[in-house]
């Protein structure tokens, strides 16, 4: 998951690069649109990485739940 998002904000830094090099060539306003467009994308990657982030301590909450469950289940096997 990580490797991902750095390869997207690695991308997203090499296109903006671009864009600042190649200024003469592109439209003010569809910079500006190009910029917001990016910061949206970002702004989901952190949201998907919180969710995902509390995602998976809960599962492995309700995991740990489970062992101890099975855990005292073999204590009272005979």
């Amino acid at each position: 998951m990580e490797t991902i998002l750095i390869l997207l904000i690695t991308l997203i830094v090499l296109g903006y690069r671009s864009l600042k090099k190649n200024r003469h060539k592109i439209i003010r306003g569809g910079k500006r649109a190009f910029l917001k467009v990016i910061s949206i994308i970002l702004a989901t990657f952190l949201v998907l990485s919180v969710l995902m982030t509390e995602f998976l301590e809960y599962m492995l909450k309700r995991i740990g739940e489970k062992e101890q469950k099975l855990k005292t289940l073999d204590k009272y096997d005979l």
